[in-house]
């Protein structure tokens, strides 16, 4: 069909064309609003990676380039934050860097510009930025959902945020609608309006997405009581590009007896809530309420759950004292380990046991009790995944699998494991170069400069505080307590008022403002402005 635009009657001259280009330009949206999930394989596997793993010490240290871009077909750095109703960093020295005017070097790691670049590594491997996690809370996610006004600006933040870093999508990981956070970091009924205010987010985000071929996904809860008060299911599968499911963490250091991070299956005479604290309840729960088992991506952690034991008894609900098993080296976080720490530690004189009905391992070395996966119990999960028909499978996280090959000389066995087994992929093991951006900033009077990443710093150690932990940074002065001990009074980093070596994380639980204590290497003392510890 053709239209003649030199037709005599002007009105139908100006209604025809007019229509002609409205179709042409709906047809070159439609064209340019190609996905950008650059996935090529069968199932996805949604790596999630704690970036505050760029802290931890020795062969802890996680940076972009020990990823290995062929085993993940997402990668979801984690996190950012939600700040004045915008998408924020929350570690902007870490993520992206501040630049210096009269220098013109830029402080900053770049890291986010730095997972990016591993797309030239692996050009199927899709890199997006997730916003939230357990520390961020809720409140301040209820606050902005329920107001229009705040979810276009929240929205067009994003836009922004994802343009600038070239990512391809936003992982949204509230911890919980309809939940409120507590002063004991844990969870209480909130707002019932979140459940629906969370659908009109969802719904205004993908529509302001499709334009631009940008991904949207969520972390959701695993846990029957959660997942009521919080999920429309059938929504959230709607406008939704895949769901990541938590599927773990159902049994801790805060309960009183022992119980495993993520069981398959459950005793059949096991309390109520025991029986919906598996893995296969869970994803049969989600898809019995109308979830797309295409969409729902099952959870597998690569950490375990730690416990002391009050006596001998050893077994699966076998009674336990205080808040979880002792720290260690890497995450150094009462409760639980990384699996890097956990395989090093199994051929120090740990027994093994495997229980029959959960179809999962733990380990026993004294009083001390550890909850885990290894790849014969990732089998079992990824033959439960394969049945159900499901997605894919997402891990947390990455950085604490055995990324460096130091228990078997195998890279990431747990997750090796996975895409082997999913998309038939365990390989090969690129050499990363790290990656050297150039930044262009407009000065005040007008003037730019061009800044590339500076990195000869030498960097800090830090806590972990729970799976879904992030860190803050505030250029702040630090204050003095009684007798000169350091107090916080906000989130952040500061230095200490009388030890020039030693500085303070302090961590927001929800109101609750919890110190962490950090020494630097000698010879060195710590920048507050820089955020790292320096020599001289």
């Amino acid at each position: 069909m053709s239209i003649d635009c030199n037709h005599r009657n002007i009105k139908m001259k100006f209604s025809i064309c007019f229509l002609s280009l409205s179709v042409i330009l709906s047809i070159f949206l439609s064209v340019s609003a190609q996905s950008r999930d650059r996935n090529n394989k069968p199932y996805r596997i949604v790596c999630y990676w704690g970036t505050w793993a760029f802290y931890r010490p020795g062969t802890g240290k996680f940076e972009a380039e020990n990823v290995n871009p062929n085993l993940c077909t997402h990668l979801m750095y984690g996190f950012a934050k939600l700040q004045n109703n915008k998408i924020a960093l929350y570690d902007p020295d870490l993520d992206d860097g501040d630049e210096d005017w009269n220098s013109g070097l830029n402080w900053g790691h770049g890291m986010i510009r730095r997972m990016v670049n591993l797309r030239t590594y692996n050009p199927h491997l899709t890199t997006m930025i997730s916003i939230g996690g357990w520390n961020e809370g809720s409140d301040k996610y209820s606050m902005m959902v329920r107001d229009p006004s705040s979810r276009k600006v929240f929205i067009q933040s994003v836009l922004d945020l994802l343009a600038e870093f070239d990512l391809d999508g936003l992982d949204f990981d509230w911890e919980y609608p309809s939940m409120k956070a507590t002063g004991d970091n844990d969870r209480k009924p909130g707002r019932d309006e979140d459940k629906e205010d969370f659908i009109t987010l969802l719904r205004e985000l993908h529509e302001a997405f499709q334009p631009h071929g940008y991904l949207l996904s969520s972390a959701v809860s695993a846990g029957k009581p959660t997942i009521d008060r919080a999920y429309n299911i059938p929504e959230v599968s709607k406008y939704l590009d895949f769901i990541n499911l938590m599927s773990y963490d159902y049994h801790g250091g805060w309960e009183s007896h022992t119980g495993h991070n993520a069981p398959l299956n459950s005793y059949d005479n096991a309390n109520e809530l025991d029986k919906e604290f598996t893995v296969t309840y869970s994803v049969d729960y989600w898809l019995s309420h109308g979830v797309d088992p295409k969409k729902l991506i099952m959870g597998m952690p690569l950490y375990g759950r730690t416990f002391t034991l009050a006596g001998s008894e050893h077994g699966i609900g076998a009674p336990t004292i205080g808040k979880g098993g002792k720290s260690g080296t890497i995450t150094r976080t009462i409760g639980m380990l990384g699996y890097n720490e956990i395989c090093a530690m199994l051929k120090q004189g740990w027994q093994i046991y495997r229980d029959d009905i959960e179809r999962i391992p733990y380990a026993v070395h004294a009083n001390q009790w550890i909850g885990y996966d290894d790849r014969e119990s990732i089998n079992e999960k990824l033959n439960l995944l394969m049945k159900k028909n499901l997605g894919g499978a997402m891990v947390w996280s990455i950085d604490t699998d055995d990324f460096g090959g130091q228990c078997e000389n195998v890279k990431y066995p747990l997750l090796r494991s996975i895409s082997k087994k999913l998309n038939n992929v365990d390989g090969p093991d690129p050499d990363i170069k790290r990656y050297h951006y150039h930044k262009t900033t407009k000065h005040p009077d007008g003037t730019t400069s061009t800044s590339t990443t500076h990195h000869d710093h030498e960097t800090t150690k830090h806590h972990e505080t729970t799976k879904h932990h992030e860190t803050t940074k505030h250029h702040e002065t630090t204050t003095r307590g009684p007798h000169g001990k350091f107090q916080c009074h906000s989130a952040g980093f500061f230095a200490d008022p009388e030890n020039p070596r030693k500085f303070h994380q302090c961590v927001d639980f929800g109101g609750y403002l919890k110190d962490y204590e950090f020494m630097c290497g000698d010879g060195t003392h710590y920048d507050e402005k820089l955020h790292v510890c320096v020599r001289g």
